[in-house]
């Protein structure tokens, strides 16, 4: 199930960052993301380094600042997998004058959700 998600875009430094507004106990660093936990090991943010480019990439349009400063709405999902969990970050934003929706997976090692 998708948690809704609040967004927040620096643009100065291309950082994006959705989150649930849970508390962090944690984060793990993983290539250009960041993934944070809760007090019970949920993944309840997701920062995304050079959001940019990485995000062009899940799009036919290369991304600019004001498309990424002007999302409109964000979800969290975490899929479990036999060796990974995957936790989704969906974004629906403006794109040449059309709502569309961004999927970008970002691949966990499962080992980090279970912890005593």
């Amino acid at each position: 199930m998708a948690k809704e998600a609040k967004i927040n875009y620096d643009e100065e430094f291309d950082i994006l960052y959705a989150y649930t507004g849970e508390k962090v106990k944690d984060s793990l660093e993983i290539g250009s993301y960041v993934i944070d936990f809760s007090m019970d090991n949920k993944i309840v943010g997701i920062e995304i380094m050079d959001a940019m480019k990485l995000l062009s990439n899940f799009t036919e349009v290369k991304l600019n600042k004001d498309i990424l400063s002007k999302i409109i709405s964000a979800k969290i999902q975490v899929i479990p997998n036999r060796d990974i969990l995957l936790a989704v970050l969906l974004l629906i934003m403006p794109i040449e004058g059309k709502q569309q929706e961004i999927s970008v997976q970002v691949p966990a090692p499962i080992a980090v959700m279970v912890r005593d």
